[in-house]
């Protein structure tokens, strides 16, 4: 009898299941998901443009038409000086930063400020949000004497314009935190954020310790912010962020503003995450600040005075509402609302630290300033595994 082949033996033993083949991972820009992952990789984040509009009014005089600007009550390079998008990224993110700003010719009287900040952000919830401190310190070169300030003798007297000398103070501290809505995972390619910030009035109410000739019914009393940011990416590296957010002062004499900003980049990569310089980000952004209430206040004259900016004012002059005492109208006040132009380029130094350059330009008129100048570094800490930025591998 003949045998069956030994191959035939083992014919109907059950052979154990293979693994079916891994489905390939999701990819972003040519880098899978679990590689793209990380806070921060929406993008390097905004540059910002703010300079403290809340504390200047331009007015009208009603003898000559003609519009000039003035100081209300309040340090205007101290307060309301706070928006959440100034170097931020819609991710919660660890790290700690510094950010340097230079305007000029600031109010068109040839002031120069120069503002500094230190500021620090840690997450909490696994990642899902993050709590943020902002520390401004300011310094100033007035540069003169400026008519638009209306400076005059007396013990009133004394604005920005008033002294050659440069002045430094703190700002208001600002603390806040930010929580994912929506989106914001490893193979998400959008993030949904909202948060909320409070200012808290620690810096000083005038400048130099000199008080405003103008005066408003508007104390230093803080401010609060909400905000919505929302970022999204495409699969080459390029990311579209928008903000929209509320300023609003404990004050409610004082202006709420509303702001809106639209900023787009392309993450160029340059080397994988240990490189030194791992990639290049240029970006562009358009921001308006829009103040949405009073905005459009009256200036009377003091009992000793007729002229707004008159050289024989000895007193403030009270804006709004006809005060008791007050004399004639003189003018109509307005805060202005504000469109500029920020460009500018980051350097991503491998996976632990961003600094950008960057620049603003006003497109509205009347202009706050006439350029600002802004340098911006991120140190991060926390899990260094994972990229920061779209795009890097």
């Amino acid at each position: 009898m003949d045998s069956a082949p030994a191959s035939d033996a083992f014919a109907d033993q059950p052979t154990a299941p293979t693994a079916a083949p891994a489905a390939p991972p999701a990819t972003f820009g040519g880098q899978t998901a679990a590689a793209s992952s990380g806070a921060g990789d929406l993008g390097t984040g905004t540059v910002g443009d703010f300079f403290s509009f809340g504390n200047f009014r331009y007015r009208t005089n009603v003898a000559s038409n003609s519009a000039t600007s003035f100081q209300e009550r309040g340090n205007p390079f101290t307060t309301r000086s706070f928006k959440i998008l100034d170097n931020q990224n819609p991710m919660p993110v660890d790290r700690v930063y510094f950010s340097f700003s230079f305007f000029n010719d600031v109010d068109q009287l040839d002031t120069q400020v120069y503002r500094y900040i230190l500021g620090g952000e840690k997450t909490f919830m696994d990642g899902q949000a993050s709590f943020l401190v902002h520390v401004p310190m300011i310094t100033i070169n007035p540069g003169g004497t400026g008519t638009g300030v209306l400076a005059t003798s007396g013990p009133e007297s004394g604005v920005v314009g008033s002294t050659n000398s440069y002045e430094t103070d703190i700002g208001d501290v600002t603390l806040g935190f930010k929580y994912i809505l929506m989106g914001g995972g490893p193979c998400d390619d959008y993030v949904l954020t909202g948060g909320l910030t409070g200012t808290i009035p620690v810096g000083p109410d005038t400048l130099g310790g000199k008080i405003p000739l103008i005066e408003t019914d508007v104390d230093h009393n803080g401010s609060v912010q909400p905000f919505l940011t929302f970022g999204t990416r495409t699969t080459r590296g390029a990311y579209v962020q928008a903000y929209t957010g509320l300023d609003v002062p404990i004050d409610d004499d004082d202006a709420t503003y509303w702001f809106n900003t639209v900023s787009a980049g392309y993450l160029i990569p340059m080397g994988d995450r240990s490189s030194f310089i791992s990639a290049i980000v240029p970006k562009l952004e358009v921001h308006a600040n829009s103040p949405i209430n009073n905005r459009n206040l009256t200036v009377y004259s003091s009992r000793n005075s007729r002229n707004l900016g008159a050289s024989n004012s000895t007193g403030i002059f009270p804006i709004g509402s006809s005060p008791a005492g007050a004399g004639t109208r003189v003018g109509q006040a307005e805060l202005p609302n504000a469109i500029n132009l920020t460009y500018g380029v980051t350097t991503v130094i491998g996976n632990s630290a961003s600094l950008t350059l960057a620049g603003s330009s006003p497109l509205s008129a009347p202009q706050m300033f006439d350029y600002e100048l802004q340098l911006q570094l991120n140190i991060f800490f926390g899990n260094a595994s994972k990229p920061r930025f779209v795009g890097q591998r």
